[in-house]
């Protein structure tokens, strides 16, 4: 799967503050609440529990450089949705996408 990378600019107003990567260990800590609720959806849909963690649907909103999708992705969450879109714009205009968790900067 490829990558997307960051771009050479941003199509929405950023801060200096607003562009570092969340580092692997804080998605390892929120990994066991993350397969708790893949198992509480998988439970509710009648997905089966081995197929738990891969039907969990992750939104993180806050693109930075992208890193987000390879980090939970690395970890066993494959269904991660981390584009660069202005994340209020969609909010204001109701184009947010499907997803069953939004997690970002843990």
């Amino acid at each position: 799967m490829m990558e997307e990378a960051p771009p050479a600019a941003w199509p929405y107003e950023t801060d200096s503050g607003d562009h570092f990567e969340t580092p692997a260990e804080a998605y390892e800590d929120i990994a066991p609440l993350l397969r708790v609720l893949a198992k509480d959806k998988a439970t509710r849909r009648g997905i089966p529990i081995q197929d738990a963690q891969a039907s969990l649907r992750i939104y993180d909103p806050y693109f930075c450089t992208g890193g987000a999708k390879r980090l939970l992705e690395g970890i066993g969450f494959p269904k991660v949705i981390h584009r660069c879109r202005d994340f209020y714009h969609d909010v204001e205009n109701g184009m947010l996408p499907k997803f069953d968790v939004l997690v970002t900067n843990p």
